[in-house]
């Protein structure tokens, strides 16, 4: 722990912190898609979508399951999802937070990421994001626990040996800030790099 400080952790959430992408972008796509269709009520691709990729992103069921499913009840094919090849046309790194991760680690601090993310697009991760920088990657394909239940941020902690206050977790969801909160750790909702340091100084970190 950095010295006069109360946090001995810090992790950050990878899709709209550590990488700009949202795969609610990529879900409103579809929706679009479908509805210029006509052929679907676009809540039901929304409806979809999640049903299956909770399962995907916790690692019950393979990519090929989920293209089928998903595939087969909207109604599309597997080029138009396009699941795994929308994340890789889109994501792109956060110079801005990905700088405040490195100068947190200079300082002391155990640094790790905490994701909710299926094995392919966290196989994809390691060409976006220097791994080696993180102490810790918590992905919940890996974990088998989706934030915000509150069982993935215990495990997150149980694994790198840290009392679960001890750590800051940082999100821009603010249902998996609330999460973590739930759980014990400290955290922060994520709205921009620059919002981000002033918190943190705040917090005297």
């Amino acid at each position: 722990m950095p010295e006069g400080n109360f946090m001995d952790a810090i992790l950050f959430d990878v899709g709209g912190v550590l990488v700009d992408y949202s795969e609610h972008k990529h879900t409103e796509y579809l929706a679009e898609m479908m509805r210029k269709r006509k052929r679907i009520d676009v809540k039901q691709v929304y409806t979809t979508i999640e049903k299956y990729l909770d399962k995907f992103e916790r690692g019950m069921i393979s990519k090929e399951m989920f293209v089928k499913e998903t595939t087969s009840k909207l109604g599309i094919s597997d080029r138009e999802l396009d699941w795994c090849g929308y994340f890789r046309k889109h994501a792109t790194p956060n110079p801005e937070t990905i700088e405040i991760a490195k100068e947190l680690k200079s300082k002391g601090y155990i640094v790790g990421l905490l994701s909710n993310i299926d094995k392919c697009r966290y196989a994809y991760l390691s060409r976006l994001l220097d791994f080696d920088m993180f102490d810790y990657r918590f992905a919940s394909c890996n974990i088998g626990f989706r934030k915000p239940d509150k069982r993935i941020y215990v495990e997150a902690a149980r694994r790198m040996k840290v009392k679960v206050g001890d750590i800051l977790f940082i999100d821009n969801m603010k249902s998996n800030v609330e999460g973590a909160l739930a759980a014990g750790m400290h955290s922060l909702l994520f709205k921009s790099a620059r919002d981000l340091k002033t918190k943190l100084l705040r917090l005297g970190i």
